[in-house]
């Protein structure tokens, strides 16, 4: 019988416990996956063109700093 959120008692936890154990349970599955299973072919194929866009045109590219600021000030933060 597989486990369950209830036969774990993962819903007994609070919301943040269940998100700590959420992201130890993934960064597991990161650790012990083989080097890029964790992505379709496509997800590869459009990260190749997005590297090759980017290569091509670099001044398009928005730097981190101002896509940070714009996320903090559209959620207010």
């Amino acid at each position: 019988m597989p486990a369950t959120i209830e036969s774990l008692g993962i819903d007994k936890m609070s919301r943040d416990e269940q998100l700590i154990l959420m992201s130890s349970i993934w960064k597991n599955i990161v650790r012990t996956a083989p080097p890029g299973s964790l992505l379709t072919d496509a997800q590869h194929a459009d990260l190749r063109e997005r590297i090759r866009e980017a290569d091509e045109n670099p001044d398009d590219a928005v730097p981190c700093e101002e896509v940070h600021a714009s996320i903090r000030k559209r959620l207010a933060l």
